[in-house]
């Protein structure tokens, strides 16, 4: 359950908290789950291992036969057809709503067991809280009777012991600890029984049980499926998309040149069933489709291998011939698949791999109006034609399967959006375009909205270039940004930056100089001046203007942190270390100070400055903070434990960092984690401690 702060907190104090939401939206990106969709998950105890440490479980899903995908809620335990062994009731969230999963074991795999139903007097009458220990066959058994487990479940009362191979004749002994009361025992305990035992009677009645009268079925477990049909509401631009037609010509679909026409892109492979019913369809229903204007790209994904091999797409060309389909049939390339996928993506919470067939519909303007995940039908396909010019409040209605108020104002996806979407994925033309899309949108008629609007696009486009370093591009997209937005003299240290990289280190420092002249007091305009020369690796610079800006507020801890931080990029690690420690005495709880000074103190190259005592008691106690769950962190703990000569301690530190920062998506930590996770095992056998 998350643990949620009831007061504001600074974000390095709740670390294990932010941690695990960031590992939740990870995961909820690769098609996991809050509830659905999921396999139940069943364990097994497998006992003592050869190391003589209990709590070994092995995971027995699918063995067992208990992976449903039913959306499970509770489990309830009984031994429902009286033949020995427990059976499962199983409630879930949607159909069917209830399960009981019979245990039939074959008599050859049948253990012995004996099962009691209490009764009390003295104690409450169904003796709830009663302690049970069973000695037979040179073994004791314990169970106790609990009035409720799992989720709002209750399992059987009927105390159910499986006693495993025991000779015959085997007789043996029960103490029961009732609730509030002596203990009493029962004596000549058989196996194989059902025994009634009343509190204080001293003797186990056998008891036969019920005949469990329950017609049994069989499990039918439907198919997983993807298939779908999902109107967008607000439609993205769909990418430029390269294939190769079956003449082995290289062609190109180009949103921003569709001649007026909606085209259906359909992703399908000559193995795939489904996929060539679909096709069938579609030739059937052409004509009437081609009337409609519409046009149908059917791009195999053969030619794409996923283990690197050599593609074979001889069946999917032997198919085509044979079919003589009338529209475009060509072959997609990895790069089209990713750009699509990441199209899918965007749109939805969940990204899950593209079920084949999938389709989408793009309308006129080169923007995706519909996703059909599965076969459609071109009797479909004319239905929704309709819709591409259709109004705002048709496409609505059709988007959604019963009359709701759907909350879209508060999801909007911008153009911007799906520029950053793009960006991630490394299609960095596409993204251009997207934040050419923004920046020439058709004007709203408000002069104030739609300068805002072109600023952040043009300040987006600026942030691209600037990470893929071509500077005279930013330096312009900062330009035109700060034209449609004056007043900002934030963005003068934006445009400073890429200046200064670019070679104009005077105009740099104009725009530095002016961002500076126009707020000389201000906090973020100092502290964003400090940050910029640290970029610029003029860290000399930046504790100027930070050391400026903490004057004005020495309690910001912010700007203290900063500071600390510039003097040691500037190489006065002394004077780092100082201020470190003079924030700690200030901020006591600050982990951020801990940490920082804990690295330094493990890995300064400066031998009489490095303290591995101090560091490792620093890092530790960050990390009991953050319960060990903050891979950044992790990494000052292995640095601390390898200057202190724990190398074997270190090595482990750096696997647990590892493994969260995968966890939690953080795929660039992973890669620098790893490289340094190298180094430490070359040091096992060096006899000093480590040097950085």
């Amino acid at each position: 359950m998350a643990q949620s702060p009831l007061e504001a907190a600074d974000p390095s104090d709740i670390a294990s908290y932010l941690n695990n939401w960031r590992a939740l939206s990870s995961m909820l990106t690769r098609g996991r789950s809050f509830s659905g969709s999921e396999r139940h998950c069943c364990f097994l105890n497998t006992g003592v291992g050869a190391d003589r440490m209990p709590g070994r479980f092995a995971d027995v899903s699918a063995a067992s036969g208990l992976d449903l995908i039913d959306d499970g809620r509770a489990v309830a335990v009984v031994d429902w057809d009286h033949d020995g062994d427990l059976d499962f009731w199983v409630t879930n969230r949607g159909a069917p709503r209830l399960r009981l999963l019979l245990n039939n074991l074959p008599r050859t795999q049948a253990t012995s067991f004996v099962v009691f139903t209490l009764e009390g007097t003295a104690c409450n009458r169904d003796a709830i809280g009663a302690v049970l220990e069973l000695t037979i066959g040179g073994r004791k058994h314990t169970r106790v009777l609990r009035a409720g487990e799992s989720f709002m479940s209750q399992s059987s009362k009927r105390i159910h012991f499986g006693l495993g191979a025991l000779p015959s004749g085997q007789n043996g002994r029960l103490v029961v600890r009732w609730p509030g009361a002596e203990s009493e025992s029962f004596e000549k305990i058989e196996a194989g029984a059902h025994y009634h035992l009343v509190q204080g009677s001293g003797v186990g009645v056998r008891k036969p049980p019920g005949e469990a009268k329950l017609a049994s079925g069989s499990i039918e477990i439907p198919d997983p499926t993807e298939r779908a049909r999902i109107i967008l509401t607000e439609r993205p631009a769909a990418p430029v998309l390269d294939y190769v037609n079956f003449q082995g010509e290289l062609q190109r679909y180009d949103p921003n040149a569709t001649g007026g026409a909606p085209i259906l892109i359909n992703l399908w492979a000559s193995w795939c069933a489904p996929c060539l019913t679909e096709l069938n369809d579609f030739a059937e229903h052409f004509d009437q489709l081609k009337a409609r204007g519409l046009r149908i790209l059917a791009l195999t994904t053969e030619a794409v291998s996923e283990d690197g091999t050599r593609p074979d797409v001889k069946p999917a060309k032997r198919f085509v011939k044979k079919s003589k389909f009338p529209f475009e049939i060509g072959a997609a390339d990895a790069n089209g698949l990713r750009l699509l996928t990441v199209l899918h993506n965007q749109s939805f919470v969940r990204e899950r791999p593209l079920p084949l067939p999938t389709s989408f519909l793009i309308d006129k303007h080169g923007n995706l109006a519909a996703i059909y995940k599965g076969p459609v039908k071109g009797a479909q396909l004319l239905a929704d034609i309709d819709l591409l010019d259709a109004a705002p409040a048709a496409v609505v209605e059709s988007a959604f399967p019963f009359p709701s108020r759907d909350g879209l104002e508060l999801f909007p996806l911008a153009v911007l959006d799906f520029a950053k979407a793009y960006q991630e994925g490394g299609y960095i033309d596409d993204a251009r375009r997207q934040a050419r899309k923004a920046i020439d949108a058709k004007p709203t008629g408000n002069v104030a909205v739609d300068a805002a609007n072109r600023a952040r696009a043009w300040y987006y486009l600026g942030t691209l270039e600037q990470s893929q370093r071509n500077w005279k591009e930013a330096a312009q997209a900062y330009r035109l940004t700060i034209e449609f937005s004056p007043g900002q003299p934030l963005l003068e240290v934006a445009l400073g930056v890429v200046l200064w990289q670019g070679g104009e280190q005077e105009a740099a420092e104009h725009s530095f100089t002016k961002a500076l002249a126009a707020k000389p007091d201000d906090l973020q305009i100092l502290h964003a001046l400090g940050k910029a020369h640290l970029q610029l690796d003029r860290a000399p610079d930046t504790v100027r203007y930070l050391e400026k800006a903490l004057a004005l507020k020495p309690d910001n801890l912010t700007l203290a942190l900063a500071l600390a931080f510039a003097f040691d990029m500037a190489g006065n690690t002394r004077a780092a270390i100082s201020n470190y420690r003079e924030i700690l005495k200030a901020h006591p709880d600050s982990l951020d100070s801990k940490n920082n000074l804990a690295w330094i103190l493990a890995t300064c190259s400066d031998a009489t400055m490095r303290d591995g005592e101090t560091a490792l008691a620093l890092a530790t106690e960050v990390n009991q903070t953050t319960k060990f769950n903050n891979p950044s962190t992790l990494n000052t703990l292995a640095a601390a434990q390898g200057e202190s000569g724990d190398l074997s301690a270190a090595i482990k530190t750096m696997e647990r960092a590892i493994d969260i920062a995968r966890a939690i998506g953080r795929d660039s930590l992973v890669s620098k984690l790893r490289e340094r996770r190298t180094q430490y095992p070359s040091r096992l056998h060096e006899s000093s401690p480590p040097k950085e």
